[in-house]
């Protein structure tokens, strides 16, 4: 019997959608390679990826149809949002993401992904993105294929939980201490919100960076807290710095999400949510009701979302051949990034004076909510987690545990304007 074409491509094309939910997930970045090179400090991304995803779109493949699975090996924007509960009403306001080395490609991709999930278009020609070197010139450093991943899943998911915020894109000319750190300085002062999906090691002069850099009125930094399980890196460990850490949504014997989710701390064989004590770095005052005595520094991550590669995203890079699948903590941060920003435009909408009303201590409130209702604000993630173990309560796999963000955005919306 000789199959119609239509059912010739839907037979090939379950086969390579089961073939990409069961091979599994590898680093992008190699761990031990690029941490120093010669003395300077490098930073690479926390990035994982399960490979090419072949989706046939027009013929509906990709989305498959929802019943206690998501019937694929990945979650959407809209799943996301529903897990966490951020279901309010999206503001403008400005998303920076710091990343090293140029995707060339990225408001292309940055649109189809859009296209694809029914987001608003964000282009250049609409005020929506931006891209800028270093130091906000339009002459951008070399590419570079891991980074681009990393450049493309930043500002597809951080545009997916803000749908309509800004998003502007400033790409540091290497992966060195001075050019992130110079492209950070250029960031925050034209955003409210900063996104570094990238971590290296601590060292003695980290202190010099967070007095220089990571400190401006109302602007709130984020980042990745790393994917080597028990360890910490910086900038998370900066106590101006909002650590990101990694959760996982259970998959069945498919590798299909299963809905309504359940998570746990993101951690098995090949890595897991970085976290621990930092090495250099005092024990900030708004952890001292929350950080194990064992630990006498700054704990790390303060608060996590999903960021296993086996829960994770569609991310579309044209150059490298369409739809990937990726996670990892460089995941989570873009995404708070994002939910952060969804708060300050609400401020910016119905307060006024956008940079005054833009959150001043978005850290601190985070454990001010926890301390005022923990489990209203906040998803106590118990299980999961090694050389640590999740739970009860803040730990150091997952921080707090993972947001719940309907309540904690009107947390944060109310917060105090400093």
């Amino acid at each position: 019997m000789t199959l119609s074409r239509l059912a010739w491509t839907l037979l090939c094309a379950s086969t390579l959608m089961a073939q990409t939910a069961m091979q599994s997930w590898r680093p992008v970045f190699p761990r031990e390679s690029d941490d120093r090179t010669a003395g300077k400090w490098q930073a690479r991304p926390p990035l994982w990826t399960r490979g090419r995803y072949f989706v046939w779109p027009e013929l509906g493949l990709m989305w498959p149809g929802v019943t206690s699975t998501t019937g694929a090996p990945y979650v959407t924007p809209s799943q996301i949002r529903n897990a966490y509960g951020a279901s309010m009403i999206y503001y403008a306001s400005t998303i920076a993401i710091v990343d090293a080395y140029d995707s060339p490609a990225v408001e292309d991709d940055l649109n189809v992904f859009s296209s694809t999930y029914g987001l608003p278009a964000c282009t250049t020609a609409n005020g929506c993105f931006t891209k800028v070197n270093q130091r906000g010139a339009k002459i951008y450093p070399r590419r570079d294929s891991g980074w681009e991943g990393e450049i493309n899943l930043d500002v597809q998911w951080a545009h997916a939980m803000a749908p309509n915020s800004r998003i502007l894109l400033v790409e540091a000319n290497s992966a060195s201490d001075a050019d992130l750190f110079t492209a950070v300085n250029y960031a925050k002062q034209h955003a409210r919100v900063v996104s570094m999906s990238w971590s290296g090691p601590e060292w003695s002069g980290q202190a010099y960076y967070d007095a220089s850099v990571f400190t401006q009125p109302n602007v709130t930094f984020l980042a990745a807290s790393g994917d080597t399980a028990g360890v910490v890196g910086y900038p998370s460990t900066s106590a101006n710095v909002i650590a990101v850490g990694g959760t996982s949504f259970a998959t069945n014997s498919q590798g299909y999400v299963i809905l309504p989710v359940i998570e746990s701390a993101w951690t098995d064989q090949y890595g897991g949510s970085g976290g621990g004590c930092s090495a250099y770095t005092a024990r900030p005052a708004y952890q001292a009701l929350w950080v194990p005595s064992t630990c006498k520094m700054r704990g790390v991550p303060d608060v996590s979302l999903d960021a296993d590669p086996a829960s994770g995203v569609l991310v579309y890079i044209s150059r490298q051949g369409g739809w990937w699948i990726y996670g990892g903590t460089s995941l989570a941060c873009p995404m708070l990034a994002g939910l952060i920003a969804d708060v300050n435009g609400y401020r910016n909408a119905t307060l006024g004076k956008a940079a005054s009303q833009a959150l001043s201590q978005a850290l601190q409130d985070l454990y001010s909510a926890a301390s005022y209702n923990y489990s209203l604000y906040f998803n106590d993630i118990k299980t999961g987690g090694k050389p640590y173990r999740a739970g009860p309560r803040w730990d150091f796999v997952t921080g707090l545990g993972s947001p719940k963000a309907g309540a904690l955005m009107q947390y944060l919306i109310s917060s105090k304007a400093q």
